[in-house]
């Protein structure tokens, strides 16, 4: 039997691991580029409302992480393990917003900022929950309002 009392998926361990900054940056990394794409490390300080020095001290320090790859010349693009951590923030990001909507009566416009902030100490136990108090979604529920919607 293991004598790990973190629990919770291998993810879950690894994210914990990095700091709300950290995880900040790998999710506005995957905004602005997605999976695959390279992201300017100008365009990323603009996004995080840092400078440009502090985006580039950042991506080296992900990069050591093994969450991007930086040339500081050419910008970032996420790894694999990168992009895993992105897209578990994502998940984490949609099923707050659509709870904070569905089950507390918040409006869309009211959403963001509190998710922003709790996506960050979710649990997978708190995951799956959220998830099943959902109907387990499979796309965010505002995702089709995206477009036309105002806010």
């Amino acid at each position: 039997m293991s004598s790990s009392s973190e629990g919770g998926s291998a993810m879950t361990r690894r994210r914990r691991r990095l700091t709300e900054s950290q995880e900040s940056y790998v999710k506005a990394l995957y905004d602005l580029g997605g999976a695959r794409g390279r992201v300017k490390t100008s365009a990323l300080a603009r996004c995080m409302h840092v400078s440009v020095a502090s985006a580039t001290e950042m991506l080296g320090r992900l990069d050591a992480l093994d969450l991007v790859r930086h040339n500081p010349y050419r910008g970032a693009i996420l790894t694999a393990r990168g992009e895993a951590v992105a897209t578990e923030m994502v998940r984490h990001h949609r099923l707050l917003e659509t709870y904070l909507v569905e089950k507390l009566g918040y409006r869309w416009d009211e959403v963001h900022e509190d998710a922003e902030r709790l996506e960050h100490v979710m649990s997978e136990r708190m995951e799956r929950g959220l998830s099943e108090a959902l109907g387990h979604p499979a796309v965010h529920r505002q995702a089709g309002e995206a477009g036309g919607a105002s806010g």
